[in-house]
């Protein structure tokens, strides 16, 4: 094996381990995604002070793990987009690769839609 094809199995070990840890950095980021702002609104009601500091908190955990979330997307894709051409990378390799996950959020926004465009109707 000569340096060249040394240094392509370097960069593509490289490429797979960081895009592993996307993954586990996306699944994390969802699950606090979840958890955050459910632990934010049972401590509103739970206690009697401000609502407004509690819902001012919950506002800004989605914000700054939505940043979180697109950043970490975005250096995957740029990473993906930079060796694509190198390394031979398929475009199957998502970070959500799960397509359970993909359908249920496709679900979810077409009922919103849905419901919204329903209730719209009604008004007129």
């Amino acid at each position: 094996m000569n340096n060249v094809d040394e240094a392509f199995e370097i960069v593509k070990k490289h490429y797979q381990k960081e895009h592993e840890q996307n993954k586990a950095r996306v699944k994390y980021g969802i699950f606090v995604f979840l958890l955050v702002p459910i632990t934010f609104l049972i401590l509103m009601f739970l206690v009697d002070s401000s609502k407004i500091v509690f819902l001012v908190l919950w506002i800004v955990s989605l914000f700054a793990i939505s940043v979180y979330l697109i950043a970490v997307e975005y250096k995957d894709y740029m990473m993906r987009k930079d060796l694509k051409d190198v390394l031979d990378l398929d475009d199957d390799n998502s970070l959500v690769d799960d397509p359970k996950i993909v359908n249920i959020a496709k679900e979810v926004t077409y009922s919103i839609l849905n419901e919204r465009n329903t209730d719209d109707e009604d008004d007129i």
